[in-house]
């Protein structure tokens, strides 16, 4: 359903339907926004998350992307709606 609400607006939509396949895809094109469901198969939102975040070496304070992420879940419980893990 949110494909489709992007779609009908004119964006180019890319989906992954796995966690390894989600970074693959993110890893290897240009990406604007990242809608992310939380409890992906393979690899879960938090970790594709981390590693999106994560610096491109020890020595540089930069992540390796800014992209803007929206984590969408029907997980109901408290922490995660807080973003706590």
């Amino acid at each position: 359903m949110v494909r489709k609400y992007f779609e009908v607006e004119g964006f180019i939509v890319l989906e992954a339907i796995n966690g390894p396949l989600a970074l693959m895809v993110l890893h290897e094109q240009a990406i604007d926004l990242v809608i992310l469901d939380i409890m992906l198969p393979g690899l879960d939102g938090f970790a594709i998350t981390c590693a999106v975040r994560e610096p491109l070496s020890p020595q540089q304070m930069t992540t390796s992307s800014s992209v803007p992420i929206i984590a969408l879940t029907a997980r109901g419980d408290e922490a995660v709606k807080l973003g706590v893990r």
